[in-house]
């Protein structure tokens, strides 16, 4: 489906990937069983899969909108972002991996099953913690 770039989504799938690139605007979305990648995205970006992998590809020099929070309950995450983005990104998964292109600090436990808590937080400018 295309659609402006300008535009508001509320995505659904039960049994499929949801893929969402050059969009700005309030984007909702959820699948049950299938992976989310979202690119070149801005605005208030609010979502999750149950059972998927999350892809998510920045780019900029930082977040233009409200925020970003996406998560995964059974699969890995995926984050590139540029060595100069700044902005706050919210991303979680409970059985799966957290992959992300810059170095980052984590406090807590990480069992042998690398399981991260849900809403690890980093707020990113230009590479350091606040």
């Amino acid at each position: 489906m295309w659609v402006p770039t300008a535009s508001n989504l509320n995505l659904k799938a039960n049994n499929g990937s949801i893929h969402v690139e050059s969009v700005r605007g309030q984007i909702r979305f959820h699948t049950l069983n299938g992976s989310v990648h979202l690119s070149e995205i801005a605005g208030d970006v609010d979502g999750s899969t149950t059972n998927g992998s999350l892809a998510i590809d920045l780019t900029g020099t930082g977040w233009t909108g409200n925020g970003l929070r996406a998560e995964t309950t059974n699969g890995s995450v995926r984050l590139n972002l540029p060595e100069t983005f700044s902005a706050q990104v919210q991303a979680s998964t409970v059985n799966g991996r957290v992959r992300v292109d810059f170095p980052v600090t984590i406090s807590g436990e990480i069992g042998k099953t690398h399981v991260f808590p849900a809403r690890r937080r980093r707020s990113l400018d230009r590479g350091k913690d606040s």
